[in-house]
């Protein structure tokens, strides 16, 4: 699948991404799978993995909002 809207998120603006070909489908697989990788819970307090997993929610709110035209 193709997940480089939340790899690259992080260091980059939401704008500045190509969404080409990516559904909001496919970004919410990519989404759950990465929430799952990053949660608090599974990674026994993990600094750098909390803020992957706050960082990944915040990517997924803006390009979400993007794909379905908000």
């Amino acid at each position: 699948g193709d997940h480089r809207d939340l790899h690259s998120f992080p260091t980059r603006r939401s704008s500045d991404l190509d969404l080409d070909g990516i559904t909001l489908d496919s970004l919410k697989r990519q989404y759950k799978k990465l929430v799952k990788k990053y949660h608090p819970d599974v990674n026994s307090g993990d600094k750098t993995c909390e803020e992957k997993f706050k960082r990944v929610a915040v990517a997924y709110k803006e390009l979400s909002a993007r794909l379905s035209g908000k």
